[in-house]
C-alpha cells in the first residue's frame, strides 16, 4: 500500500510538472523526481493508459508535454478506492449526521463523473452487493472489536474479485469453527460489519460478523453470485443498497 501511495504521488507530480508549461525530458524528470529514467518511462506509459494525452519527441533530449487542448482527468481511483469512498459516504448517511449528511448524495453522484464506463459498470455491480441498515444496538456496538488490516484486506480482495475464502470464525458463545465461504454480500449495521457468505459445508447462506473472523485465507478459486432472492430472503428487508 505504501508503494502504491508513493507511485500515485509521483504520478500526480509528473502531471503537475507537465502542466506548468516548462519543457521537460525524461532526464530532467528523472533528476527532479530522484528516480531512474526507466521508472519515468514506465510512469509516462501508465499515465497514457489512464487517459492523459502526453506527447513526447523521439530521440535523446526529446521534449515531453501534455497537450494543452486536452483536459486531464484530475482523479484516478481503482475499484477498491471507489468502494471505500462509497462505504464512507454510506456510513455518514446511515448515521444521519446533521453536519455532513446533506452533501452525501451530491458527492456520490459527482464521484460517478470520474469513472469510465467499464469501471462504472463494475462498481454498480459491487454496490448492489453492499447493503446498509440502521445503526447497531448499543449492546452490539459495545462488543464490536477492531478488525486487523490483514483480515480487512483479505475480505476486500475476496469480495471484489469473487474468490472463495477459508476462515476461522468465533461465534458469540466463544466456539471457533473452520469455514469455507463465498463472500456474496457485505452488510453494515454501523459499527458492525457482516459478511453474508455461501457456506460450502452447510450448502446454504450464513451470516458472519466481520470482527469475529479470527483468520482468513483467500483461495484462487472463484465463485458465481448466488440468487439475491435466496440469500436475502431472511433479512434483506432490513437493508438498502449502497
Amino acid at each position: 500500500m505504501r508503494d502504491f501511495h508513493s507511485k500515485q504521488v509521483r504520478l500526480n507530480r509528473i502531471i503537475g510538472m507537465l502542466e506548468n508549461g516548462e519543457v521537460w525530458t525524461t532526464e530532467t524528470l528523472s533528476s527532479t523526481l530522484s528516480v531512474s529514467i526507466r521508472t519515468v518511462a514506465r510512469d509516462l506509459t501508465l499515465l497514457k493508459q489512464q487517459g492523459y494525452d502526453i506527447e513526447s519527441e523521439r530521440g535523446t533530449g526529446g521534449g515531453i508535454c501534455l497537450r494543452s487542448n486536452v483536459k486531464a482527468p484530475r482523479l484516478t481511483l481503482n475499484d477498491e478506492e471507489v468502494l471505500t469512498t462509497l462505504m464512507s459516504l454510506a456510513i455518514t448517511e446511515s448515521l444521519k449526521s446533521p453536519v455532513l449528511g446533506s452533501n452525501v448524495n451530491h458527492i456520490r453522484h459527482k464521484l460517478g463523473f470520474f469513472l469510465n464506463e467499464q469501471q462504472r459498470q463494475r462498481i454498480n455491480t459491487l454496490r448492489k452487493r453492499i447493503l446498509v441498515g440502521s445503526p447497531a444496538s448499543s449492546h452490539v456496538s459495545q462488543s464490536v472489536l477492531e478488525v486487523t488490516e490483514t483480515t480487512s484486506q483479505a475480505i476486500n480482495s475476496a469480495f471484489i474479485f469473487q474468490q472463495t475464502m477459508s476462515i476461522t470464525y468465533q461465534a458469540e458463545n466463544g466456539t471457533t469453527t473452520e469455514r469455507t465461504i463465498d463472500p456474496q454480500y457485505l452488510l453494515l449495521n454501523w459499527p458492525a460489519w457482516y459478511l453474508l457468505g455461501w457456506d460450502h459445508l452447510r450448502k446454504q447462506p450464513r451470516m458472519f460478523r466481520v470482527d469475529r473472523i479470527l483468520s482468513t485465507s483467500v483461495n484462487k478459486q472463484t465463485f458465481r453470485l448466488q440468487s439475491a432472492r435466496i440469500l436475502l430472503q431472511d433479512f434483506g428487508h432490513y437493508f438498502s443498497e449502497l
